[in-house]
């Protein structure tokens, strides 16, 4: 006799439980958390601060196209180019003073001057101040259509005078390298959500700049090297003040992305920044711990050629000795892969564990080990993910600004001097992919410069809002990854996490609120629903 059949109705499947992977797609719920923004825009501004400030000590020793040259160049030819870029640049500005049209100071004058650039962009807005005033004469009032095209053609060329004296004006070190930084990063975004991985490129040999691998190598690799060679002391400086700052802002946000993966609520900011202050020391020197090791090893080899290959007799010995250096080589090949593997998850080991620097790159490379192609399958998901949800949150900020842009304007019917609206003078309507913009502050007064300049810093902090958000959604991602590994390669659930040493003030205000006992005559406060004493 045949049973019946019995049918099962499932309801819910819970995912997560079955896929623990998916949990990675929870990374742009974490990273948009208000604390988590805000405090990652406070280490975008620092960061950027900090730049701009050793660009005024440092001065404006770069050239346009420098980067770019020292990615296609050797050594020696990007060395002579550098040389040569003084002359040229004096050269190319002399050229184009030649033609400005009622130029009043002689082009000679102006390159002989301390800063030849600031001046030639006053003489340049001085003499089109004239071909204003001569285009305004040219045109009756009753001739309006006819004036604003006049205004119009002088205002373009205006601005592509200036716009050619700002290509040839040398800049900061920190300018130029974060403009390049940003310049990558677009490409590997316009790269990620075309999923063009550049896996072809690389084993071509080829650079192409327009695959994730190739934007990744421009940022981890290029822009690094560059500065490194040319500028080092600068780079030393800037890394070390930079790891700094993101060992205790990145660590708050490392610890509150901690919690929220593994308790579901990321807590109080005062808290997280307490836990990053107390362990400051293991997020700063995670980091360093390996570079130090590869300096060591490297010290290590540098000798061993110093000792042995310098004399005759001594190579012998060096020649037999070379496996022990290959050896040595051999764990600086680990060392490097490692740090290149394992470096997102040192912050993540920190802020769940509480590991020191040794303990957390132990734990980073062990995962890395472990579960190699784990680590790779997760972190291809977050490059993609992370790219497309950043270009959602980038059409977010570019109607937020484009949308204030249009009504403020639409009000403001005073017209400049040059014939353009005074408030498009102070905002230009941006461009979706190009939030950045150039002030008109030929064409405005000094009342309009100062709200100019007002406004560019609430607008910027509004953009900024999307380098805080990469950086969150970079630590909390990583965080996933992390957690993911700790549990496929130890079996440890996601749940557990260290526990977060509380900070004294939060400790006297417990102590204040809720006091353990009442001294005898002490007045209480009768609870809810409780009559009052003597009623």
């Amino acid at each position: 006799m045949t049973r019946p059949v019995q049918r099962l109705r499932i309801e819910e499947i819970d995912w997560q439980s079955v896929l623990p992977a998916l949990r990675i797609f929870e990374s742009f719920r974490m990273a948009i958390h208000p604390p988590k923004l805000l405090v990652s825009l406070l280490l975008v501004v620092l960061l950027y601060v900090g730049g701009a400030v050793l660009d005024l000590l440092w001065g404006t020793p770069v050239h346009r196209g420098e980067i770019e040259r020292y990615a296609t160049l050797d050594g020696p030819d990007f060395d002579q180019w550098r040389l040569a870029q003084d002359v040229q640049t004096r050269e190319d500005l002399r050229r184009l003073l030649a033609r400005v049209p009622g130029l009043a100071t002689p082009a000679g004058t102006i390159l002989d001057s301390s800063n030849a650039f600031a001046t030639a962009t006053d003489a340049i807005n001085t003499a089109f101040a004239g071909e204003y005033e001569r285009a305004q004469s040219q045109a009756s009032g009753f001739e309006a259509e006819r004036l604003a095209g006049l205004l119009r053609g002088v205002q373009s060329e205006h601005r592509a005078y200036l716009e050619d004296v700002q290509n040839l004006r040398p800049r900061g070190v920190f300018e130029t390298a974060l403009e390049a930084e940003l310049m990558a990063f677009d490409q590997y975004v316009a790269a990620a959500t075309s999923l063009r991985l550049g896996v072809a490129d690389l084993l071509a040999g080829t650079r192409s700049p327009d695959t994730i691998i190739g934007a990744l190598r421009q940022m981890v690799m290029t822009i690094p090297g560059w500065l490194l060679q040319t500028h080092p002391w600068f780079s030393l400086i800037s890394a070390i003040g930079a790891l700094g700052a993101v060992s205790l802002l990145g660590g708050t946000v490392a610890r509150m992305a901690a919690l929220h993966a593994t308790r579901g609520d990321s807590g109080a900011v005062q808290d997280a920044f307490w836990f990053a202050a107390t362990r400051w020391k293991g997020f700063f020197l995670a980091p360093l711990l390996p570079p130090v090791v590869m300096l060591v090893l490297g010290g290590v080899l540098a000798l061993t050629g110093l000792l042995l290959f310098n004399f005759p007799v001594t190579d012998i010995l060096g020649g037999l000795l070379f496996g022990l250096s290959l050896l040595v080589g051999m764990l600086m090949a680990v060392t490097l892969l490692g740090l290149a593997g394992g470096v997102q998850l040192l912050f993540p080991a920190v802020a769940v564990d509480g590991s020191d620097a040794f303990d957390a790159n132990s734990r980073s490379l062990g995962y890395l080990r472990g579960a190699p192609w784990r680590w790779l399958t997760y972190n291809l998901t977050l490059l993609v993910y992370g790219a497309v949800t950043y270009v959602f949150l980038g059409v977010i900020v570019y109607l937020t600004i484009r949308i204030t842009q249009f009504w403020v304007s639409l009000a403001v019917f005073r017209q400049t001097s040059h014939g353009v609206n005074r408030f498009e003078a102070i905002l230009a309507p941006p461009r979706l992919g190009q939030l950045a913009y150039h002030i008109n502050w030929a064409a405005l007064d000094v009342s309009g410069k100062v709200a100019a300049t007002l406004v560019s810093v609430w607008v910027y902090l509004v953009i900024g809002l999307l380098g805080a958000y990469a950086i969150s959604f970079v630590i909390c991602g990583q965080t996933w990854v992390y957690l993911l590994l700790r549990r496929a390669v130890e079996g440890t659930e996601f749940d557990e996490v260290a526990e977060v040493p509380v900070a004294e003030s939060t400790q006297r205000a417990a102590s204040v609120a809720l006091p353990d006992k009442f001294e005898p005559g002490q007045a209480q406060t009768p609870r809810e629903g409780e009559p009052e004493a003597g009623a």
